[in-house]
């Protein structure tokens, strides 16, 4: 059973956020082009080694856009770069408060840099 307090709380984890990083948030509607480099290994985890989108900040929600690449495609045990453009919304600086997507990932080129079988 919940609380009165269970209401607030995506309000007040967004206050806090906002406070925190609001300085590093992207500007609602921009695109900005990078890159991601993954890695896929034997036990079937993807993890994220390196981006770079120019001059954006490491902000919550541009680590969100990123995570989102790992679900972007069926991997396989390899080293992958990942160019493209991330893409945020116009309401990207409610991360907490709306179930809604933040942006997305658009102009995808996958590049294979080093692929093994065990």
């Amino acid at each position: 059973m919940g609380s009165m307090v269970d209401v607030f709380v995506n309000t007040k984890k967004h206050n806090v956020m906002q406070d925190t990083w609001g300085h590093m948030y992207p500007e609602p509607g921009s695109k900005h082009e990078g890159y991601i480099v993954l890695a896929h290994g034997d036990y079937g985890g993807t993890t994220i080694l390196e981006y770079s989108f120019g001059d954006l900040c490491g902000s919550p929600q541009v680590a969100e856009l990123v995570a989102t690449s790992m679900s972007m495609y069926e991997w396989t045990n390899g080293l992958y770069r990942l160019d493209c453009s991330l893409w945020f919304f116009k309401n990207s600086s409610n991360l907490y408060l709306t179930n809604d997507s933040i942006g997305r990932i658009i102009k995808p080129k996958l590049t294979t840099l080093y692929t093994f079988e065990v």
